[in-house]
């Protein structure tokens, strides 16, 4: 499953497009090479990258709502097998001391 970060699409064009791997220049005059974008073409592409983003949060939550099942169940199981000693032992000392 693939859990990566989603860049805006502008953001992601300008990493995409430097020639060299050097990190991203955000002074100002690096950004006028940047052409301009519809207000609604962005927005949209943010629409998208925001449920994009909460399905994933979605998704997540599941992932960790099962994982903490998974995990309550085992501890479940292993409080039982420790009663059931405890249990046993309780069992056996009862039965000694009342055939002394």
């Amino acid at each position: 499953m693939d859990l990566k970060p989603v860049l805006p699409m502008v953001m992601q064009s300008s990493c995409n497009s430097s020639s060299n791997s050097s990190p991203v220049d955000l002074q100002m005059n690096s950004w006028s090479s940047v052409p301009t974008v519809d207000p609604a073409v962005l927005e949209q592409q943010l629409q998208q990258e925001l449920l994009a983003l909460k399905q994933q949060q979605q998704l997540q939550k599941q992932l960790l709502f099962a994982e903490f099942q998974k995990q309550h169940e085992h501890l479940i199981w292993q409080h039982e097998v420790q009663l059931q000693k405890h249990l046993k032992v309780i069992w056996k000392l009862t039965h000694q001391a009342a055939s002394s």
